[in-house]
């Protein structure tokens, strides 16, 4: 496993990706939904550089 930082439009739908694919094991159970993600990333408009993302990928997939 390796951690990087988050770096774009790239990432944030590979997180929603991992968001959905929860959804399809737990359902309602998971507490993000995939507008939740892109929320977080938009909802302070000029600063998003200012929070610290990390991703942390195995095998090329993001996992959290």
């Amino acid at each position: 496993m390796r951690t990087r930082e988050y770096a774009g439009r790239a990432d944030l739908r590979a997180m929603q990706r991992l968001v959905q694919e929860a959804w399809a094991v737990v359902g309602s159970k998971n507490e993000r939904h995939v507008g939740d993600v892109a929320w977080a990333d938009t909802h302070i408009p000029g600063r998003q550089d200012e929070f610290r993302r990390v991703l942390f990928e195995e095998e090329g997939r993001v996992v959290a």
